[in-house]
């Protein structure tokens, strides 16, 4: 049928059309994303400006000292932690209310900070000074690890901003946008170190505090169960009540007005995030169309590959069978949350929607074949080395060799039973007709009798495709 006559329904879904304008709710939620980066703005210009000892502490409310960034204190040492400033205990809650040491927070004054090194109690005489300006950002203030986090979370947000933009009618769209622009206005926040005067100067506490939780229990919230309930597709109670995500944000809101010094609103927090988790396993066992499940299988795919990364790298890390540095999750956590927001915005433009089948096929099969040979490697590596100690009194490399040839003679044998095993569990279907059309190609090759062999494929067609009716016509040959 030529492309131009077919209906609608009947068009390429694969590639929808971007949809025609904006409306009102799209264009407040653009309002807001700006205001994300402009809060960010003046969160950023404004603890720059703030005096500082010059050394990057974990985040707000952490005494820890990470990294040294203005360098004027060298007699601090990364992983001292904190115990005291001009005698007032950072754990106290007149740390964060002292008018004495607000005051006395200024550059160029020496305060007296008492910090507890490797168990032992020390009295330090610091020098307050500024930040370096932002023109020396990325020698002073950027590492190698902020950089890498700030440039995947500027990937996630343009994965985001692209979906948007093609498909703004789909209110899952504007619910990653504002995800990612959370996530990533937290990535530039980060840009300007924390220092202990964000635990008590009061323009840092309203914006690193206040606004800041605010937005975490409040528009996050609202974001994400309104992606739960609208991802693949709108659920049933969206349609009937579409205030709902409205209502939990304003309710984490309206909790951390009320009580403000409470750990209720994080509660609150952690509830929500539970119940998006709940709505989106709800869809993955009730839509039942081939698209909705493709688009479900797409997410739950990239979740599986980037916890899944995450979790066989802390397994062969806290088993000590290979030792991975810290700096290495670092930089692999951002880049498999990369690999996730890419296959939600495949499942949401519906791009090559159903190769997900064979990516998961292969994802499972080279996932097992990497475990199981490490497996063998490292235990025929301890089996073999312990037995040339004991035998010959000392470790031998021809072991190594021996387990590396072992391993490349397993690869192709092992990759075979691996992907019949998940054939035969996961994609029965196709395992079977798989098998039919083995079967029959073998019967084609042997049998000679031309009724036995109308009677295979006739047979073949009906296991592999389960037509209503099958018939088979021949044409004579004069």
């Amino acid at each position: 049928m030529d492309e131009k006559m077919k209906k609608p329904s009947e068009q390429n879904s694969e590639n929808p059309p971007r949809a025609k304008g904006y409306g009102t709710g799209n264009w407040l939620l653009i309002l807001v994303v700006l205001s994300l980066f402009v809060f960010d703005a003046i969160d950023l210009s404004y603890r720059q400006t703030l005096p500082t000892d010059g050394w990057a502490i974990g985040g707000a409310g952490d005494t820890t000292f990470l990294r040294d960034i203005a360098g004027f204190n060298p007699q601090i040492q990364p992983g001292d932690m904190l115990l005291s400033i001009e005698g007032i205990p950072v754990d106290s809650d007149l740390f964060g209310s002292s008018d004495s040491l607000r005051e006395g927070w200024q550059a160029g004054n020496t305060l007296t900070y008492r910090i507890n090194r490797e168990g032992v109690e020390i009295e330090l005489p610091v020098m307050l000074g500024h930040w370096p300006s932002f023109g020396d950002a990325w020698t002073s203030f950027i590492d190698p690890v902020t950089a890498v986090g700030l440039l995947t979370s500027l990937v996630q947000l343009g994965f985001a901003t692209l979906i948007f933009w093609r498909k703004s009618d789909d209110p899952a769209t504007g619910s990653l946008l504002l995800i990612l622009t959370i996530f990533m206005a937290s990535r530039i926040s980060d840009v300007v170190p924390f220092s202990f005067a964000t635990l008590f100067d009061p323009g840092a506490k309203l914006l690193q505090g206040t606004l800041s939780i605010a937005i975490l229990v409040s528009l996050f919230p609202f974001a994400i169960l309104r992606f739960a309930l609208t991802f693949p597709k709108p659920k049933p109670i969206y349609q009937r009540h579409s205030w709902l995500p409205f209502a939990v944000g304003g309710s984490g809101l309206a909790l951390l007005l009320i009580y403000p010094n409470s750990p209720i609103a994080w509660f609150w927090f952690v509830f929500s995030f539970l119940a998006a988790i709940g709505a989106l396993m709800h869809s993955a066992f009730t839509m039942r169309d081939a698209v909705s499940r493709a688009q479900i299988r797409w997410g739950v795919g990239g979740v599986l590959i980037g916890f899944g990364t995450l979790a066989i790298m802390f397994f062969v890390n806290t088993t000590g069978i290979v030792l991975i540095p810290n700096g290495a999750f670092d930089l692999v956590i951002p880049a498999v949350f990369t690999i996730m927001v890419a296959m939600i915005s495949v499942a949401i433009l519906r791009y090559r929607l159903f190769d997900i089948d064979l990516i998961i096929r292969k994802t499972l099969q080279y996932a097992l074949l990497t475990g199981m040979l490490a497996l063998v490697y490292f235990g025929s590596v301890i089996l073999l080395q312990s037995l040339t100690e004991n035998l010959f009194g000392e470790q031998s490399p021809l072991v190594i060799v021996l387990s590396t040839l072992g391993i490349a003679a397993l690869f192709n044998p092992l990759r075979i039973r691996i992907q019949e095993f998940i054939d035969r569990r996961f994609y029965r279907k196709k395992y079977d007709a798989e098998q039919a059309l083995a079967q029959f190609a073998t019967t084609a090759r042997d049998e000679v009798d031309m009724d036995q062999l109308n009677a295979a494929l006739l047979r073949v067609v009906d296991e592999t495709m389960q037509p209503e009716s099958v018939s088979l016509w021949l044409q004579q040959r004069k």
